[in-house]
This record gives C-alpha cells, structure tokens and sequence, in this order.
C-alpha cells in the first residue's frame, strides 16, 4: 500500500511538474539565442533597405522626369523633333524609367517576402514571452515582451516602406507609359 502511494505521488508530481518545463523550454538559452540571431539579421535588414531607400530617394529628387517637365504637347513637340541629342535623350530616359520600374518592383516584392520573417520572428518572441510567462520568469517575459513590440515597429515601418516604393513605382510607370504613349501617337 506504501508502494502504491508512493508510485501514485510520483506520477501526480510527474504530470504537475511536465508541462511546467515544457511551458518553460522555449525560455532556454538556445531557443532564446535563436530567436536573437533572428532579430538581429532582421534589424540589419531593415536598416539596409531604409538606407537604400534613402539613397534612392535622394537620387529621385535630382532626376528630371520628362512627364512632369513638359505638358503633352510640349513633349509630342519634342518628340517629334529632328534633333538627334533630344531623340537620344528621350530614348535614354525611357531605358532608365524601365529599368528604375523593374528595380523598384524587385524591391517591392523582396521586401513584401522578407515582412514575413518580421511576422514570425515576432511569433517566436510572443511565444517566448507566453513560456517565459507562464514559467514566471518575469525579466525574460518582460523582454521578450519588448521584442514583440519591436517587432510591430518593424512591420508597421515596413509597411510605410512598401508604401514609399509603390508611390514612386507609379511614378515611374507614368513616365515610362508617356513616353511609350507620345512614340506611339507619332509612329
């Protein structure tokens, strides 16, 4: 009877204690390493794109778009024109108009696939943070809480990013859709 109280005593702390260490596992060391590689490369990211962006942006600012230079007419004018330097020009800026569209859509998608790692790494800190919780490790749950929240700026941020992208991706197909439309008229 002894045996059986004792066996009965081990299996109640068995099944008390299990899933108190499986609640706590995520609030190791390696799982918690992991998620801070993680963040890391993420940060580094996204503090690489904001700087391209930037770059371009300052590039943007000192480039003359023939759309917004020249009225339609002005432009079929110049279009039209027999001067050779202008014909060069125009066909010049269509080819960087085309090639800037093609770059600001691979930006556009590459930075749409990487808001994803963004949402799971802040996946693995909420559940982190959950464990750490649950475990009452409180300074490790308060921290992971904070990541969790980082990482909320980072896609809110991503979010502005993509946005900036896509307002001077219309900007370009406009230059390159009038450029394209005035060699059509005239041809």
């Amino acid at each position: 009877m002894i045996f059986n109280r004792l066996y009965i005593t081990i299996a109640a702390t068995l099944v008390f204690t299990l899933p108190m260490k499986s609640t706590a596992s995520h609030c190791v060391e390696t799982t918690w390493n992991k998620a801070l590689i993680l963040q890391q490369e993420i940060e580094v990211w996204y503090n690489e794109k904001a700087r391209n962006f930037n770059d371009f942006l300052n590039s943007h600012r000192q480039t003359t778009l023939l759309h917004k230079k020249y009225t339609q007419s002005e432009l079929v004018a110049l279009i039209q024109s027999s001067n050779d330097s202008e014909q060069k020009q125009i066909r010049q800026q269509l080819k960087i108009s085309e090639q800037t569209v093609a770059m600001l859509q691979g930006e556009v998608k590459r930075i749409s696939e990487q808001s994803d790692q963004v949402k799971i790494a802040y996946a693995n800190w909420a559940s982190i943070y959950d464990h750490c919780n649950q475990a009452g490790l409180a300074i490790n749950s308060s921290s992971s809480q904070r990541y969790m929240q980082l990482n909320q700026e980072i896609l809110s941020d991503t979010k502005n990013l993509l946005s900036k992208y896509k307002f001077l991706l219309g900007i370009y197909n406009q230059e390159v859709k009038a450029l394209k439309m005035q060699q059509i008229t005239i041809k």
